[in-house]
């Protein structure tokens, strides 16, 4: 983008050159006067308002904007006099055809030496493109979260020193059923962890660093003194370069499976034990085998 100072446009010895450079700009430029009557126009500009420049130059822009158009312009026109500052905004068209458009705008004072305004200069972008990618990307994150929250167990985003980067709303309903605490961004992972498990738990965190997988089960105390069984799985989180940037954690609530399979322990070792009384004649000894499940 090509600013012009006016107070230097006798020091140029070939004004047609510098009209060619406005004139193959991008952006479009255009620069008014404080009553927002038009000093110059690059082309740019007039294909974007359909005008001539024999037609800008020397009228008031109002007369080409609609009534909310106008306002906006006189404001910033306003602004820019008031504090001698550059002013930036975006602005959104919509087409006869309906198609939807977007420019950010940049009016700038043009000073003499003294630092008196003479006049004003906009330059204008479309960002169109930008703008649609932007709210592609908001609505993408915004499945992403709905997807992130519908999940019924607690999930972590961690940073490589263990920070809190995101998290879901069952993590939040877990750590206050479990610690009584709300769990935030930035906070170290490492505060909700058992001294006792501090070294396994870093430990697995370096080897996940390296690339493993890992899975563990683990019982936490709830806060009422309920007991919990949980299943903790780390999984490295990789961006679009294959860079590792975070770790994943994910809280299963294991509680109930484990419950189960205590049950089936007593039972069988209940079982094995009447038939062993039922069986064994009196004074016969037998070696006893302990088993796990």
């Amino acid at each position: 983008m090509l600013s012009v100072n006016y107070n230097n446009l006798e020091k140029i010895s070939d004004y047609q050159h510098l009209l060619h450079i406005l004139n193959n700009q991008q952006e479009m430029i255009f620069c008014l006067q404080l009553d927002s009557v038009v000093t110059f126009a690059n082309d740019a500009y007039c294909k974007f308002m359909n005008q001539d420049l024999s037609d800008l130059i020397g009228a008031p822009l109002t007369k080409f904007l609609s009534n909310s158009q106008g306002k906006k312009l006189l404001e910033n026109i306003s602004y820019v006099e008031r504090t001698k500052k550059p002013i930036s905004y975006e602005h959104k068209l919509i087409r006869l055809d309906d198609k939807v458009l977007w420019h950010r705008w940049i009016y700038s004072p043009i000073l003499d030496r003294r630092g008196q305004l003479l006049q004003i200069q906009a330059v204008g972008r479309d960002i169109t493109y930008a703008k649609l990618e932007l709210e592609r990307l908001r609505t993408s994150e915004k499945t992403l979260r709905y997807l992130f929250n519908s999940q019924n167990h607690a999930m972590f985003l961690l940073g490589k020193d263990q920070e809190i980067l995101n998290f879901n709303q069952a993590t939040q309903q877990l750590v206050q059923k479990i610690w009584h605490r709300k769990v935030g961004i930035n906070q170290n992972i490492r505060e909700y962890i058992y001294p006792e498990d501090l070294s396994a738990f870093v430990s697995d965190i370096d080897r996940v660093l390296q690339g493993e997988h890992i899975s563990r089960e683990k019982q936490l105390n709830g806060q009422d003194g309920t007991m919990y069984w949980f299943e903790f799985n780390f999984s490295p989180v990789y961006d679009e370069h294959s860079n590792l940037f975070a770790i994943a954690l994910n809280l299963l609530d294991i509680t109930k499976r484990k419950t189960i399979e205590e049950q089936i322990k007593k039972a069988v070792f209940n079982r094995a034990t009447f038939w062993k009384i039922c069986l064994i004649p009196p004074g016969l000894k037998i070696k006893t085998v302990s088993f796990s499940l």
